[in-house]
């Protein structure tokens, strides 16, 4: 068959003189153009040759195509052009994932510098302080505590580990008060029970226990859980509780050295948010008694 009549079964008419033209010019505008031309007429023949029989062997048309690609020459700059492709176009995919992938880490990490409630991802949350910070990974589940926080801790299937600068606590639901900074640690649990790891030994604190944690841990029974509180509420509430017990809570908040010469009235009295000074005044009011 020409490449006319080609031309012909391709646009239906012997008068299409203006598709001719212009095929003829294209195919005279290079050598890759006038080769494409051969493949579509002898494309065009051998649909013609097969239009004619009833069946077609799969297998040997498979054999054949593959042994002229083993025989077809290659290209080496343009397997070079589509390898260099394909390595770039692997290696940006990777890039992404990469790049999500830190993301997606770099968001699970939490970090607090202000006082105030938080909620990290476990689902617990945490009072922050004055003048401390955590930093929390979701992942791990880990919170790396510098300061002072109280945990009200949910429920979890995988142990929350608080770390501290004398040791880690590791609890599974709880709620407790942990205080670090360079010289000690000290851990008050208001209910539930915790482990405290601190130099290859594990001790255990259930509700109403206090930890003092340097180079030792120092363990007792704490009758006064408001003490450990009082940094979050500001509030102290005493039904005929002996001043004597009192004074040790003010103390203990206020870093001062209060007592009486004399005598132990029992007191019943609320404070909130009240200056040690008003605190004296109260007590010496209540109880008759001067209080140095």
């Amino acid at each position: 068959m020409t490449q006319n009549e080609f031309f012909v079964k391709l646009f239906g008419s012997k008068e299409s003189k203006a598709e001719f033209d212009h095929l003829e010019q294209w195919q005279q505008e290079g050598l890759d153009n006038a080769s494409v031309l051969q493949e579509l007429l002898e494309i065009n023949e051998d649909a013609g040759e097969l239009s004619t029989y009833k069946s077609f062997n799969v297998d040997d048309a498979l054999a054949r195509s593959m042994e002229n690609i083993e025989e077809a020459p290659v290209k080496k700059s343009n397997f070079n052009k589509v390898l260099l492709s394909a390595i770039a176009i692997i290696a940006l995919l990777f890039a992404s994932i990469y790049f999500f992938k830190l993301k997606e880490v770099n968001n699970k990490i939490q970090i607090a510098e202000s006082p105030g409630l938080m909620k990290v991802d476990n689902g617990s949350e945490i009072t922050l302080n004055e003048n401390s910070s955590y930093t929390y990974d979701a992942i791990s589940n880990h919170l790396k505590l510098d300061g002072e926080a109280y945990f009200d801790v949910s429920k979890q299937e995988k142990p929350f580990v608080i770390e501290t600068k004398h040791g880690t606590i590791k609890v599974l639901g709880t709620a407790f008060n942990v205080k670090t900074d360079t010289d000690h640690t000290s851990i008050f649990m208001f209910e539930g029970k915790v482990s405290f790891e601190h130099q290859e030994e594990t001790f255990y604190l259930n509700q109403g226990e206090y930890a003092l944690v340097n180079e030792i841990v120092k363990k007792s029974n704490e009758e006064s859980q408001q003490v450990y509180s009082y940094w979050r509420t500001k509030k102290l509430d005493y039904k005929n509780v002996p001043l004597a017990n009192v004074l040790d809570d003010v103390n203990r908040l206020f870093n001062s050295n209060l007592n009486v010469n004399s005598g132990n009235p029992e007191i019943t009295s609320s404070f909130e948010n009240n200056t040690l000074e008003e605190i004296i005044n109260i007590l010496e009011t209540i109880s008759g008694l001067e209080i140095q």
